[in-house]
Formats: structure tokens, sequence, C-alpha cells
């Protein structure tokens, strides 16, 4: 059975604690930014410490704790008559592009406290521009970030080479809750009415 493997990074570029493994087990973190379009709904999901094919980074896989922090679940079989595991579902996916451009002084936008630096961000999630900070602020808690701030700077250094003002991404939003930004174009394995 094919799954969804999602890993995610221990440290931030500053060498912080994400604590993500502590958000997604308390049910805070409920969907994850992939830049990738290869995961299919319905499939079971491994989250993972580190990354699984990256020795380096000595993965760990962890579970959900709760059962009420994901929309469905799967029994996997696993090898050697082992008993099945209990796994999370992929309940939808929205496909996402997001453009985050690093501004000139006084062209003011999002202002990181600790930096000065200015930031534009265009997010769009399915068919829908995120345009206010209030919108954006429930997305980046979803995602596990303290502030829309912490959001924008960790994608922008992720993915910013050097001497690039901009960044120009797409991929899916993975989520294990029903709670999605885009109903009508989300992919989902059933839409409630």
């Amino acid at each position: 059975m094919k799954k969804t493997i999602l890993a995610f990074d221990r440290h931030f570029n500053s060498g912080e604690l994400t604590n993500i493994e502590l958000s997604i087990k308390a049910g805070i973190k409920k969907h994850s930014f992939r830049v990738s379009k290869k995961r299919n709904v319905g499939e079971p999901i491994e989250f993972w410490s580190g990354h699984p094919s990256k020795e380096e980074t000595n993965p760990e896989q962890f579970y959900l704790v709760n059962e009420d922090d994901a929309e469905m679940w799967i029994d996997v079989p696993q090898e050697n008559n082992e008993p099945s595991i209990r796994m999370p579902v992929l309940f939808a996916i929205e496909n996402f592009r997001m453009q985050i451009t690093k501004l000139k002084k006084g062209d003011k936008k999002y202002v990181d406290e600790e930096t000065s630096e200015q930031y534009d961000l265009t997010l769009k999630i399915g068919s829908l521009f995120i345009t206010t900070l209030d919108m954006l602020e429930v997305i980046t808690s979803n995602d596990g970030f303290k502030n829309s701030m912490d959001f924008i700077r960790f994608f922008y250094n992720r993915i910013q080479k050097k001497g690039q003002s901009q960044i120009d991404i797409s991929g899916q939003l993975c989520h294990w809750t029903s709670q999605v930004y885009d109903r009508a174009t989300a992919e989902m394995m059933y839409k409630r009415s």
C-alpha cells in the first residue's frame, strides 16, 4: 500500500527547534505545505522527524495520539505477520502557489520585527487568494507556526537562493483533517454538505 511520507526538519535555519512533532501531536498543526504534487487523497500518512531517506537526519517516525486529530483512519497491514497499524489518512489536498518577495526599505507589507526586513506575500490556495492578515494568521497557525512572519521567514529562507529577492513555489497543501480553505477546488475523500 502506497503511503504519504510527511517528513519534517527538527530545526529552523536559525537553529531554533521547530517543535513540529509536538504541534502535530497536540492537534495544532492540521496540514502541511509540500513543494511537489506526488501525493494522493486516501493514502495513509507516515509522520517523521528528520527524513527517512537521509540517515544523517537521525529520522524517527512518530504517531498521532488522539483519533480526533485526523478525519479518517485506516488499519495498515504490516510485513511479517506483524499486527496492523492504525494510521491517519490524507483526507484532502489543495493546490497552492506562493510568491514571497523581499522588499526594499520603505515598501511595507509584512515586517520582520527581529531583522526589520520587509516582505510581500502572494498566496493562492485552490482558487482562493489569501488577502487578509486574519486569514493568513489562521492558515499559518494551522500549519504550526506562531505567526505569519515566522511562516514567511521559514519559506523564504528555505527556498531562496543567494542573491534572489523573490521565491515562487507551488505544490500541494496536504490535510489530515476536513478543514480546507477552498472546498470548491479541494480534492477530498468526501465533501460534507
